[in-house]
């Protein structure tokens, strides 16, 4: 079957799939990581969790303030409301199966005990942002089998496919306790990460205009020196690289997704000339824009 497509939400910074759907707060799909400008899914945060592992290739998992790379096999999950960013590593096609869910599927009725005693526990443990489990570990052939199962019952909808999926989610939450670290206080500024939602949520709705850095930092109510020092403490990166990042994954998706010309998908993300856009795709992809849509088809 062909992977699911994962894209980010204009409006919210949050990863979207065309398969969510209302009523069941889950989804689960394949990324292939190394199909993207430059083998990157850019930062951007979920207000669920992430569970995932790697089905091939080398993935860098980063979060503010440190990097984890994964091996094909490797398991990990992503706490809700943690800015990270994914990128492929080394020539191999990087492949993700991920699952994402917003906490209440396993938490049930709000301020009940499975709630207060097995789910509020770990979404508040700052020492588990991202929790990995190596593919040798004894419990994760185990874990990669639920998810595989849960996978696979998304894909069929057969009845009674969303119990099967709560439970197989349930039961990873419980095993994911003995792996978290122990709770610990946030490491830097607590200000930091509402700061950077601030400024990628303004990013994120005004990719496709000209932006000064002082409008980025003026979304956090901080200055220019603070927006640029914010994003290296948080994303080891500036605000005018992530911009670019993210308007290359915007683009990525119109060229995929639509009969745009490259002109025109380019100056729909941003790029203000065609040679631009066309000489950064390409030192992000080893590919022209145009090259990049033939391969995607082939």
């Amino acid at each position: 079957m062909e992977p699911i497509r994962t894209f980010i939400d204009d409006r919210t910074g949050e990863e979207t799939a065309p398969q969510v759907e209302s009523g069941f707060p889950y989804r689960a799909d394949i990324d292939v990581v190394s199909a993207h400008p430059g083998g990157l899914f850019p930062w951007h945060w979920h207000g669920d969790v992430e569970l995932f592992y790697l089905q091939s290739g080398r993935l860098e998992y980063h979060l503010p303030g440190g990097t984890t790379v994964f091996h094909a096999g490797d398991a990990g999950f992503v706490n809700a409301g943690v800015p990270h960013m994914t990128r492929a590593v080394g020539a191999e096609e990087c492949r993700l199966q991920e699952h994402i869910f917003l906490p209440e599927l396993v938490a049930g009725a709000p301020g009940g005990d499975i709630e207060r005693k097995y789910v509020s526990p770990l979404l508040k443990n700052r020492a588990a942002d991202l929790i990995a489990v190596p593919a040798d570990h004894p419990r994760g052939a185990a874990l990669r089998a639920l998810m595989d199962e849960a996978y696979a019952a998304f894909l069929a909808r057969d009845a009674g496919y969303e119990i099967a999926i709560r439970d197989r989610m349930s039961r990873i939450w419980l095993a994911l306790a003995d792996f978290a670290p122990e709770p610990a206080a946030a490491p830097g500024r607590g200000d930091d990460r509402e700061r950077i939602r601030a400024m990628l949520r303004f990013i994120e709705a005004n990719y496709d205009r000209p932006v000064s850095l002082a409008e980025i930092a003026a979304a956090a109510n901080i200055g220019a020196r603070e927006a640029n020092r914010c994003f290296r403490r948080q994303l080891d990166a500036t605000p005018f690289e992530y911009l670019l990042d993210y308007r290359l994954e915007r683009a990525r998706r119109l060229l995929l997704s639509t009969n745009l010309s490259v002109t025109e998908a380019g100056l729909r993300c941003g790029f203000q000339s065609s040679s631009y856009f066309g000489k950064l795709f390409r030192e992000k992809t080893g590919l022209s824009p145009l090259e990049y849509r033939w391969r995607a088809t082939e």
